[in-house]
């Protein structure tokens, strides 16, 4: 049995277990909002985090030892939206936390798995994984795809890497049935993943709006769709978004972007916010679709047209490929990518050789 069905057999016991029913029927996000596996919360035990609903009701934890009722201050958004400020004790223990809310009138809550994350501290030193187009059902051929990302997922967890980032592509045709199976998948990853995915109507549905941002200890990373099709929050313009979350992640240590793409029709303003006026430190996206040419019609390594924000493409991960990050107070350093094919292959010609 595969490491992706061993997990998916362990979730569902979970759920019976609890008497809690993971998101909406298909996967979508349902009463909570935020946070979830692809946005999860990091904080520290006698913090706060802030998680965003459709409604208000009681929430709990779920974790190793047991469930536990949230202590919760409400606001209503205009929009329709509940913000929930959790308020955790100084005793919680640190782990990992699914985030339950109690649907009216049923025995099943929805519940986000890996939804917060509980630290004492955060490292300062630390790896950063990068995926890519992970493009789940590439091909037709669901279980290949998923095997494959299953392979990249124990190269990362055997690196010991700190945190995930997934960008671009998901899935090959937006269908319920290929972002059920990518969540499943997701699971084969035991530390916080951030998912930032080429925006469409289906992945809001699965992820949420583009634009956000997180931090990790003293550092701070920005998700967003780098092309002029990005579909954020009805409740604030891209734009506007763009400006304001690098306003408040500005005292980072660094500043770290990642995203689905960067195209030249990103929305100027964004532009200026982002690499011009408070330039990130990084900037990390999955492949281009443009060929760069130089001044003499060769061939050019894709940059950045400002020319002030570091640029790492990572190859696709439906290829097989991934990339890490090392992250210190000196610098937040791209590795050179790394493919689960090319390790095969290495392998295969050391087997052979001894």
């Amino acid at each position: 049995m595969s490491m992706i069905s061993r997990l998916m057999l362990a979730v569902c016991a979970v759920c019976l277990a609890s008497g809690a029913m993971g998101r909406a029927g298909d996967g979508a996000l349902d009463i909570i909002l935020s946070p979830h596996n692809g946005q999860p919360a990091l904080v520290r035990p006698g913090a706060a985090f802030e998680a965003v609903l459709t409604k208000q009701t009681p929430l709990k934890l779920a974790g190793e030892d047991g469930t536990m009722t949230v202590a919760v201050e409400w606001e209503a958004r205009p929009d329709g939206r509940y913000v929930a400020t959790c308020h955790l004790p100084d005793e919680i223990a640190p782990g990992v936390y699914a985030l339950e809310a109690e649907r009216e009138g049923e025995d099943e809550r929805d519940r986000n798995e890996r939804a917060l994350h509980v630290k004492e501290s955060f490292p300062e030193v630390y790896l950063v994984a990068h995926i890519a187009d992970p493009v789940v059902g590439d091909g037709g051929d669901l279980e290949e795809s998923l095997g494959l990302f299953e392979e990249i997922a124990a190269e990362i967890d055997e690196a010991n890497a700190d945190l995930v980032l997934i960008t671009g592509e998901l899935t090959a045709n937006d269908t319920a049935e290929e972002y059920s199976a990518f969540l499943d998948a997701l699971e084969a990853l035991s530390m916080p993943t951030f998912v930032c995915p080429a925006a469409t109507e289906e992945s809001v549905r699965y992820f949420g709006p583009t634009p956000f941002a997180f931090w990790y200890g003293e550092d701070a990373y920005l998700g967003f769709d780098g092309t002029a099709d990005g579909l954020a929050p009805p409740w604030e313009p891209a734009e506007s978004l763009h400006y304001r979350l690098r306003r408040e992640i500005k005292p980072a240590r660094w500043a770290i972007g990642f995203a689905n793409r960067y195209s030249q029709d990103f929305p100027m303003h964004s532009q200026i916010s982002l690499f011009v006026d408070d330039p990130l430190d990084l900037l990390i996206t999955g492949p281009w679709e443009i060929e760069l040419v130089d001044e003499e019609g060769e061939e050019a390594e894709p940059a950045l047209p400002w020319g002030r924000t570091p640029l790492a493409i990572t190859p696709p991960a439906s290829e097989g490929d991934y990339r890490f990050v090392q992250v210190s107070s000196s610098e937040a350093r791209p590795r050179a990518p790394e493919s689960v094919i090319d390790n095969e292959n290495n392998e295969s010609e050391e087997d052979g050789a001894s």
